[in-house]
């Protein structure tokens, strides 16, 4: 019961990046572990999978540099990095259940896809959530659960709401053509 746990018993559970992440004004590696505990190979590991560690390569201090718009010597980076960094606090640790919402919203279309591969390939073997109005991503999931007016409105894999017909496979269909028109180029 989520009740009986305390909030570090819940975050150790729980790996959540929400599409309005929280910025914190620490140093970069505070921003990611937001904790002193953190697995130094896993922070690195996952650091460098994820290209934080070019972030950190490109900054005076490093993972030292303070972050943020609230001091005068910190460092505000872009909206693209702060959903890195933010992805990449999510994954560190080994939670049990991993909860993205609309987590490359600030990607551009080549990072975008780049992360979510990365996102793939980390939570392969761990129950994830993946929120998202993006709906060329489904294709790699297990399970697609489209809600409409607050309630479950299909439910099934990729392939299985494809075959429905139904409101699933008409909004994949319309986002697919804004990309790729027959007898196009």
């Amino acid at each position: 019961n989520l009740k009986d746990l305390s909030l570090l018993e819940k975050s150790k559970i729980f790996g959540v990046a929400f599409q309005d992440f929280a910025k914190f004004c620490l140093p970069l590696r505070e921003n990611i572990t937001l904790s002193e505990n953190e697995d130094e190979q896993d922070f690195a590991q996952k650091t460098q999978y994820l290209k934080i560690d070019e972030l950190a390569d490109s900054l005076n201090n490093g993972y030292a540099t303070l972050l943020g718009k609230s001091f005068g010597n910190a460092i505000d980076v872009s909206g693209g990095q702060w959903q890195g960094i933010a992805i990449t606090r999510a994954l560190i640790g080994e939670k049990k259940i991993l909860i993205f919402d609309e987590p490359t919203a600030a990607l551009d279309p080549i990072r975008e896809v780049e992360m979510f591969e990365k996102i793939y390939s980390i939570t392969k073997n761990k129950i994830s959530l993946f929120i998202t109005h993006r709906l060329g991503f489904t294709t790699k999931v297990d399970r697609v659960i489209l809600i409409k007016d607050n309630q479950i409105a299909e439910d099934g894999s990729f392939a299985e709401l494809m075959n429905k017909n139904g409101d699933f496979k008409k909004m994949f269909e319309m986002q697919k053509n804004l990309y790729v028109k027959e007898n196009a180029i």
